[in-house]
């Protein structure tokens, strides 16, 4: 999912294995339970946390939803400097995505 997923939007996204890693820990879950609650096998987290595959905007906000945390964390998580210049886009792409999952 490169073509259209995080590292493809721009560079402002690199170190978002890292954050999602961060993101995972912070909610006490193994890649097993991550992966359990976005439908993707441990094997699939454990690239997305190397950045070997990208979960896109929309694997984005199910991490988020299933961790119950938000745009403002991964900004946080992702390069507390950048956080500025990204944090209006990306929450309400994120934001949008989460709200998608928790109500279906």
């Amino acid at each position: 999912m490169t073509e259209s997923g995080l590292m493809a939007t721009s560079g402002l996204f690199s170190g978002y294995g890292k954050a999602i890693a961060k993101i995972r820990a912070a909610a006490n879950m193994s890649q097993a339970e991550l992966g359990d609650a976005i439908g993707v096998g441990a094997n699939m987290v454990s690239r997305y946390e190397r950045e070997v595959a990208d979960p896109g905007i929309e694997g984005l906000g199910k991490i988020l939803a299933a961790t119950r945390s938000n745009a403002i964390d991964f900004v946080y998580y992702l390069d507390a400097e950048k956080g500025d210049t990204i944090r209006h886009e990306l929450r309400q792409m994120v934001d949008d995505e989460v709200e998608k999952q928790t109500a279906s």
